[in-house]
């Protein structure tokens, strides 16, 4: 078995419990980047566009009256809706308070025509939570199509209706070594009680190193992701 199976199959038997957000250096930083932004500007009825196999659920039903999800394919026997970006969203204009898009729009051919989507069918004056990768390795070859800036996602923004409420940027060479050591080490300690306990220990002390080594770049230069909160304009 290859190691990235290896390491598709610790995601696999973690995800939807706490111990995916402990596993490995990425989790556990798109949990403090994205967590916030989730408790502080998610409501209403929210759409996780994008779903995958549902991570995010439970941080977004907490803070959401009805939470829906959707992906181009059925990812999740519980996903909501199965569509398509690009195609159009099988739900109606303006239906939803909160989107949550994480590490969705690298994989489209046309990320304009992706926000464009994302805000028809978001209220006016509702909250997109947008998480898109800056320097970041190759995932889901071949569908991995870009890389964003801070000054792009706000091009896109305005271009499609959107306010910037919230840029920041977080991640750097530091996280990106140790989520490269972490995956490989969850890789070799394998899925089981023990293996998973091993991984969450090896994780937590490179997370925390990368965190002090990474504040060094204050401008963010070598960040991992961006993550913004767009407003769509009355």
């Amino acid at each position: 078995m290859s190691l990235q199976s290896r390491w598709n199959n610790i995601c696999s038997a973690t995800i939807g419990t706490p111990d995916f957000w402990t596993v490995c250096v990425d989790h556990r930083a798109a949990r403090q980047a994205l967590h916030p932004l989730i408790e502080k500007y998610a409501s209403g009825v929210a759409l996780d566009a994008g779903a995958g196999r549902l991570a995010w659920r439970e941080m977004i039903s907490r803070k959401c009256e009805r939470y829906v999800s959707v992906d181009y394919t059925k990812t999740h026997p519980e996903l909501t809706a199965v569509g398509d970006l690009l195609k159009g969203l099988p739900f109606e204009p303006r239906t939803f308070d909160t989107i949550f898009c994480c590490s969705v729009l690298e994989h489209v051919e046309d990320p304009d025509a992706a926000l464009k989507e994302l805000a028809r069918v978001l209220k006016p004056g509702g909250k997109l939570i947008l998480s898109v990768p800056f320097r970041y390795y190759l995932h889901g070859a071949p569908i991995d199509y870009f890389r964003f800036t801070t000054h792009g996602v706000q091009l896109l923004a305005g271009r499609q209706g959107f306010d910037v409420v919230s840029l920041t940027s977080s991640g750097g060479l530091a996280h990106e070594m140790g989520q490269a050591l972490s995956m490989l080490a969850a890789a070799l300690f394998g899925p089981s009680k023990v293996g998973i306990a091993a991984s969450q220990a090896m994780a937590g002390v490179l997370w925390r190193v990368a965190a002090i080594i990474d504040r060094l770049d204050s401008e963010g230069r070598f960040a991992q992701n961006v993550n913004a909160v767009l407003a769509r304009r009355l």
